[in-house]
């Protein structure tokens, strides 16, 4: 402990003890860790009428990757450490100060926080427990579409102090690693280069954007209802949730099935044609090519992240006029208004 105490332990270090205190399940040794890096934080400690039981891990770059529950005054806790400089704990504390207190009335469920204690570099919040179980994965689009639909119909005025960098979608690191692996596949097969993919990027950024969750994958869409770990929540483009979500579930074989199904998606919702439509085609198919580059759980194949790729290329905006997204052997015009 020596090392901690002196200040020489890098947050990425932290880290990796939290993952190896968590295969032996030492609770006091676990709040050493923490208490060395952060004299401040006062954490509700194990022992002492308090229960606690490490119950998983995760693997966000913003938090420790143990987790405990823990039982104080017959409440149930789950607690969750922080980095308070990190994109995570700013997005999750955006969403649960000012985003969470005006969700009335969805059909979803989210953990309440219960305690939230603050320390000088790290912050311990504690959600009321819940008993997650992930959503089926033959049940999980179509519970992912109905939380992106009841997330876009939220009103602009829920963006209003949202902190500049939640609009940086670029700043994820899921999205971060995808991008690096869409680059390495574009330049080994002569497909494009690094400035083609960065000027796509910058064509989706400009897009119209809403609330988005960040991360919906079947972990977090909960056979009970919940909806979980709002930590990569943000103003995203119209269609990033859903280019993500499909990266999670579905083998793609033909991208312009993929095209035809989030155009289905948008004309069920009750749109029409439009500029919107395009943007919402255009960022999907962007955010589907992303992170299929990188996916574990769903394998594209190179020709299939190749059609996804063009895809995109073909629909670039022309100065911000018509466009024309082809699909197949027809062409869809697109224009503003």
């Amino acid at each position: 402990m020596r090392s901690l105490n002196a200040g020489k332990v890098t947050w990425g270090q932290l880290r990796e003890l939290s993952s190896a205190v968590l295969h032996i399940r030492d609770h006091a040794l676990y709040e050493a860790m923490i208490a060395a890096f952060d004299p401040k934080l006062s954490l509700v400690s194990a022992g002492g009428g308090v229960d606690a039981a490490f119950v998983g891990r995760g693997i966000g770059a913003g938090s420790l990757n143990a987790y405990r529950r823990m039982r104080s005054a017959g409440v149930l806790l789950f607690e969750k450490i922080y980095l308070q400089r990190s994109g995570e704990y700013l997005r999750s504390n955006w969403f649960y100060s000012d985003v969470f207190p005006r969700l009335g009335g969805l059909p979803f469920v989210v953990p309440a926080v219960a305690l939230q204690r603050d320390g000088c570099a790290l912050s311990a919040r504690y959600f009321h427990f819940v008993d997650l179980r992930p959503v089926a994965p033959e049940q999980f689009l179509e519970r992912a579409l109905q939380v992106d639909w009841l997330l876009y119909e939220q009103p602009d005025s829920l963006l209003e102090r949202a902190p500049a960098e939640l609009f940086a979608f670029q700043q994820r690191g899921k999205y971060k690693a995808g991008f690096k692996a869409a680059v390495r596949f574009l330049e080994t097969r002569g497909i494009g280069k690094a400035a083609d993919l960065k000027k796509l990027e910058t064509c989706v950024a400009g897009l119209a954007k809403k609330f988005s969750h960040g991360d919906l994958s079947p972990f977090n869409v909960c056979q009970g209802g919940e909806v979980v770990d709002w930590d990569s929540c943000g103003v995203d483009p119209l269609g990033h949730d859903l280019g993500y979500a499909v990266t999670r579930c579905m083998e793609p074989s033909d991208p312009a099935k993929l095209v035809a199904f989030f155009e289905r998606i948008w004309r069920l919702r009750g749109h029409e044609a439009g500029r919107f439509l395009h943007d919402f085609l255009f960022s999907a198919m962007f955010f589907a090519f992303v992170y299929y580059a990188r996916s574990n759980w769903c394998r594209a194949s190179d020709e299939t992240l190749a059609g996804l790729y063009r895809y995109c290329h073909d629909a670039l905006p022309d100065d911000g006029q018509a466009a024309t997204l082809m699909r197949g052997d027809y062409a869809l015009e697109l224009a503003d208004g």
